[in-house]
């Protein structure tokens, strides 16, 4: 660390008038903070820098950083108020910091630093970004300390410098700056030698995002086909070319048809029980058996569940490794000998000679995660040693003869040791955990080449109407619809990581054509899911061809919920083997409700998942609620945080028209609210007043459907 007095000017009018604006001192502050000792001043001035003479006179600080002024606009006038104090110029500081910019940025072409001595005192100027000031400063760093010393005449530490810098062979003599001091230079054109500090200035994760950004252009502008437009990003805004739906259509169903006499005598109420949602989840757990177990080979493995828990049968790493870029050395066991080290080979990564034998006194040069030489004890990073002598002819691919080590130095430092990472026989992996890729990358590590897994099932989706077309038919004015949900809960599949996802064909509302696509269907699928044809219009069949052809048990038929009150479970054995189906509702958006609700917990928990059921997480809407419905339903809504609320806000989705065949309404969400039924609230639900916001509710987080 240098110790020295700094003071941090900030030249800015907007920055004087409110200090917080200011990022570029800060940013000045922390990086000296971190390599110097002490006695900061931070001053903030508005126009010009003659205040500067002031500073200097009362304040005498070692060195004076200004920030901002250094651009070519009318108001940028510290290089002219520095250049009129200043006694000593030193270009060689501005010109390095531009040199090095320009490999950054072409704007640096219009900065203008000027750097040079008043009275006992180095002021440097900097441009007025938090990101190029730092950066500039990072720059010419190294020398400030010695070029401090010549300023302040303390010859002892200038001796000193100039004494680390000479190097026993191949000295090349030069002029340093101030007159009658010298110093020698390696000549480093022929000698390779490695560099001991990384030559990149360390930046903060945001401005490396910002850098990345600027040149991680867009992807160029394609036309697909909807089918194949899964997780794809739209260009453009898109707006509806014809209305939805095409025509009047009714809202409510009507009686579905009981065959009990050649008359057609016509239900006029459900024969199933309407039950709650939890119930209905119940029973389908009851029914739906975890899928067969499998192996399979790991590449083959993402997004499956291990079936058992996984133990390494072997260490890792299975060898001592090096941390750091460096020396693998065998210290001195006397510490206080001097700290040169002879270099009599180098152990690189996956290289074969790794096991060189080594004298006290000795090392090889050795890259991080390299295997170490048996008789190591240490590894100093490179950052932490200096050349001590050459080899005259270039020996082994290495011009260093011997080294000597900067820093204290302890036995194992910077050695990773066999199993530190893994050790044999340690739990790597608990049993029903999804293989992500960290987990795959784990087990791969620990040598596994196959994993027992549960098998994925194969589920078919089928659409039931005479109204349904094409999604590529073109519009029709005959009461045809396009068939939306088959595309919207194949993708919803995939999107689940289920593999086998079958086109299962659409019915007509007719029994034959019915019972062909449902026989099709339980013989390619362990799950049926199909829309429409479950609720009780003449033309509803699903149910009564259920029972009657496929001998099927209907274990519910009628939920306390809205949307989705028709949802069907049933479950059949076709050809030894039982199958369930899902009948979700025809409209789009309770297919899609009732799919999110019942199908993905069922699908995971099939598939070995831990934790199956939606994670639940308590809300405040956007919006006040005036109106309950006597069943709960569930909302459409955007989970977003606001510094409104201490709990998140749910931002509900086309909040004046959430009806079930408006998939409007489902756009972009990310959670299912569940308002209460008005059976189950008191007149306290609608008295809020919170900024405008509404009621606290239970909300489904949609993770990763």
């Amino acid at each position: 660390m240098i110790d020295l007095n700094f003071a941090v000017v900030t030249v800015s009018t907007t920055c004087y008038d409110d200090p917080i604006n200011d990022h570029s001192g800060p940013a000045l502050i922390k990086y000296m903070a971190d390599k110097s000792n002490e006695n900061i001043q931070w001053i903030h001035l508005a126009s010009t820098v003659e205040t500067l003479l002031k500073l200097s006179d009362e304040l005498r600080p070692h060195l004076i950083l200004t920030t901002g002024g250094t651009g070519i606009s009318p108001d940028d006038v510290t290089p002219e108020a520095t250049r009129d104090i200043i006694t000593k110029e030193i270009p060689g500081i501005s010109q390095t910091m531009i040199a090095k910019s320009l490999a950054i940025t072409p704007m640096a072409m219009i900065s203008r630093p000027v750097c040079g001595i008043y009275q006992q005192t180095l002021i440097i100027n900097l441009p007025g970004s938090s990101k190029g000031c730092v950066e500039c400063l990072d720059f010419v760093y190294p020398i400030l300390k010695h070029a401090i010393d010549l300023i302040q005449n303390k010859r002892t530490e200038v001796d000193i410098t100039h004494s680390a810098m000479q190097i026993k062979t191949n000295r090349k003599h030069h002029s340093c700056g101030g007159d009658h001091h010298h110093h020698h230079h390696v000549e480093t054109s022929n000698k390779g030698e490695r560099l001991r500090h990384s030559p990149f200035p360390m930046i903060s994760v945001d401005d490396a995002m910002n850098i990345i950004f600027e040149y991680a252009n867009k992807m160029p502008i394609i036309d697909k086909p909807l089918t194949e437009c899964l997780n794809y990003v739209c260009v453009e805004d898109i707006y509806a070319k014809e209305p939805f739906p095409p025509f009047r259509a009714s809202i409510k169903d009507g009686y579905a048809v009981l065959e009990t006499s050649n008359k057609g005598e016509r239900l006029r109420h459900s024969p199933f029980p309407m039950i709650s949602v939890d119930d209905a989840m119940n029973i389908i757990f009851e029914y739906a058996n975890k899928m067969p177990i499998i192996d399979k080979p790991l590449t083959e493995c993402l997004n499956y569940v291990c079936v058992e828990d996984i133990y390494a049968k072997e260490p890792f790493p299975p060898f001592r490794a090096s941390i750091k870029d460096g020396y693998a050395v065998r210290l001195y066991s006397d510490l206080s000998h001097e700290k040169i080290y002879e270099i009599i080979g180098r152990s690189d990564a996956g290289g074969e000679n790794t096991n060189i034998p080594l004298m006290e006194g000795q090392c090889v040069v050795i890259n991080t995660g390299a295997k170490l030489p048996d008789s190591a004890n240490a590894v100093i990073q490179i950052e932490d040693t200096q050349v001590h002598e050459y080899h005259p002819t270039k020996k082994d691919g290495l011009d260093e003869k011997s080294i000597r080590i900067t820093t204290e130095c302890s036995m194992n430092q910077d050695i990773r040791n066999i199993g530190d990472d893994v050790h044999i026989g340690e739990l790597v992996l608990e049993k029903n955990v999804r293989l992500g890729p960290a987990e795959l990358g784990l087990l791969a590590t620990v040598g596994l080449r196959t994993v027992r897994v549960y098998d994925k099932p194969h589920v078919v989706v089928l659409s039931t109407g005479n109204e349904l077309m094409p999604i590529d038919a073109s519009s029709s004015d005959n009461g045809k619809i396009r068939d939306s949900n088959k595309i919207m809960l194949m993708s919803a599949l995939q999107n689940l990581n289920i593999l086998n996802v079958i086109d299962g064909g659409t019915a007509k509302d007719d029994e034959t054509s019915v019972i062909q696509t449902l026989q099709s269907a339980f013989e390619l699928a362990d799950i049926i899911i199909s829309t429409g044809g479950v609720s009780m219009g003449d033309k509803d069949l699903i149910k009564s061809i259920l029972t009657k052809q496929f001998n099927a048990t209907i274990h519910f038929g009628r939920l306390q919920m809205k949307p989705g009150k028709p949802t069907t479970f049933a479950t059949c054995e076709v050809n030894g083997k039982k199958k369930l189906f899902f009948g979700l509702p025809g409209n789009p958006v309770s297919a899609l409700v009732t799919y999110w609700l019942f199908v993905v917990p069922t699908l995971k928990h099939m598939m070995g998942h831990i934790q199956p059921h939606h994670p639940i997480i308590r809300v405040q809407l956007n919006q006040p609620i005036e109106y309950l419905d006597p069943r709960p339903e569930y909302i459409r809504v955007i989970i977003e945080w606001s510094t409104k609320s201490s709990i998140p806000i749910a931002r509900i989705v086309s909040p004046d028209n959430q009806c079930s065949s408006r998939l409007l309404s489902a756009r972009r969400c990310t959670g299912l609210a569940r308002l209460p039924s008005k059976t189950d609230v008191n007149s306290s639900f609608f008295n809020i007043n919170r900024d405008g916001l509404g009621q606290q509710v239970d909300c489904l987080l949609l993770l990763d459907v």
